[in-house]
């Protein structure tokens, strides 16, 4: 397997572990009433092959971020917070990084020999 697949792959991998780490942590944090946010809440992994970079992106409702970091109404949950804590989600994180590391050394190592 070349270097990119392995690290698509890896990107569908860790997109699908972080949603359902994400859909724990709201009902964790007890942030679940009607189940609304919890249902609709998305992560999305994004990384072209031009970057270096890798984003983390949360789809959800309007009110997520209101219920995260809080309001002079709300104690904030810190979901994200904790979110980016979790075993499952570190260890994601880890293996997306070694496998962003051995695509950048293959397309360097690629254009020496062409």
């Amino acid at each position: 397997m070349s270097a990119e697949a392995k690290l698509i792959r890896r990107l569908r991998t860790a997109t699908r572990v972080i949603n359902t780490e994400l859909k724990k942590m709201i009902i964790d944090v007890d942030a679940v009433d009607t189940g609304r946010m919890k249902n609709i809440s998305v992560v999305h992994i994004n990384w072209s092959k031009n970057s270096t970079k890798i984003e983390l992106e949360i789809d959800s409702t309007e009110y997520y971020k209101y219920v995260d970091q809080g309001t002079k109404h709300i104690k904030p949950r810190d979901i994200t917070k904790k979110l980016v804590k979790r075993v499952k989600v570190k260890d994601q994180f880890e293996k997306l990084g070694k496998d962003l590391v051995e695509y950048m050394i293959s397309e360097k190592l690629g254009k020496f020999s062409k």
